[in-house]
């Protein structure tokens, strides 16, 4: 269970009641006595209490940058390909968010171990060794391979020797998708409960080119793309104060092309209600070399404007997007929030001390960052 009791230290440091992120050319091992196989889904870290501001009402998400590949997860596929699905360094760039008043939600499994966006009946038939029990859902990115669970690597190749048993998916599913949508799911209903209203921003990130089975092969794609399911998912104000972030650092932008998003804020966004999801894809070669995972010159300057583009959505949103919600009402609301700093029934998995470097980004190679405020 995560608890976060002081106000975080600067955002390049950890607090020590935060989950452990370990680098990423490594693996997790399990604390003693626990197989990997049982580890929890997710890790949530929330505001530390005495920093409520109107940030609150932004709930940030990285659903793919899962690092901690449980035993029975035999791929075929090298390890090194299967790494291509995660969103790499994602959430170690949106790692300031509960800094700054928000609460990130992190998926600790591998994106082909469980897509945690996608619907959880979107199983591919052909990775089935048995029948289902029941009726099957499956969509367009199962007929691409990369389903609820991938039967796909990035390039091409099977991602298993074999098919897998109905049970083993079902096992998957209970231990890390449906805890993992239900975790989503009560933090912005807490959220809206405390607000009225709930921002989601699901992050990504994206390869630069499409690939031969994306909607948009050999296409080089802009620096970042919002999806909001064409204005069916979130407020126009949101997506375009989102937008204006990145344009006027010279970032390239496009919205709903070639991601519109999918499940997660298909799910979840609902602007009548005053519930709005944003999906923001980032290119990775912006941050990191494709190949290798390793983060670039561009690391640093991205990780800074991301910082600044949180700050600027906490202070701007309840008077562009929201008049109603003012500072005065925001601080009486937090109370309401404060379950989010252990969300009751929530458990989180922290790395064992053991396996924890003396500095994750260092190991990582991550450029260390200065703090402060972030450049204009």
């Amino acid at each position: 269970m995560a608890r976060c009791r002081e106000a975080a230290p600067p955002c390049r440091a950890r607090s020590r009641q935060a989950p452990v992120r370990v680098p990423p050319q490594r693996d997790a091992t399990a604390p003693p006595g626990r197989p990997k196989a049982v580890r929890e889904a997710h890790a949530v870290r929330a505001a530390p209490p005495g920093r409520r501001r109107v940030a609150p009402l932004v709930l940030v998400l990285t659903a793919h940058a899962g690092e901690y590949y449980p035993d029975d997860f035999d791929h075929a596929a090298p390890r090194q390909v299967v790494r291509q699905a995660e969103d790499t360094h994602v959430a170690r760039l949106y790692g300031c968010a509960p800094a700054l008043g928000a609460t990130l939600l992190e998926a600790n499994f591998p994106r082909a171990y469980v897509d945690a966006n996608r619907s959880l009946a979107d199983i591919d038939p052909e990775l089935l060794a048995d029948d289902w029990g029941e009726p099957l859902a499956p969509g367009r990115k199962t007929a691409q391979g990369i389903g609820l669970v991938w039967r796909l690597a990035r390039n091409g190749a099977p991602m298993y020797r074999r098919r897998l048993a109905a049970a083993e998916v079902s096992a998957r599913i209970r231990r890390a998708g449906i805890p993992y949508h239900a975790a989503l799911a009560r933090a912005l209903d807490l959220r809206h409960l405390a607000f009225g209203a709930v921002w989601h921003v699901n992050c990504h990130s994206m390869p630069a080119v499409g690939d031969a089975r994306s909607d948009d092969p050999g296409r080089e794609r802009a620096d970042v793309v919002l999806g909001d399911r064409d204005g069916t998912t979130c407020e126009a104000a949101f997506t375009h104060l989102v937008a204006e972030a990145f344009a006027s650092r010279g970032y390239s932008v496009a919205v709903n092309d070639p991601y519109k998003g999918v499940e997660i804020v298909r799910r979840h966004g609902r602007p009548a209600e005053r519930r709005h999801s944003l999906q923001v894809e980032v290119k990775r070669t912006l941050y990191m070399d494709e190949a290798s995972l390793l983060p670039n010159a561009g690391y640093a300057r991205l990780e800074r404007i991301w910082r600044g583009r949180r700050r600027a959505a906490a202070r701007t949103r309840g008077e562009l997007v929201a008049p109603g919600l003012t500072r005065p009402r925001a601080a009486a609301a937090a109370k309401l929030v404060r379950p989010l700093d252990h969300l009751s029934g929530l458990r989180c998995h922290v790395a064992p001390a053991s396996a924890r470097p003396a500095s994750a980004k260092a190991e990582a190679g991550v450029p260390s960052t200065s703090g402060g405020e972030p450049s204009p």
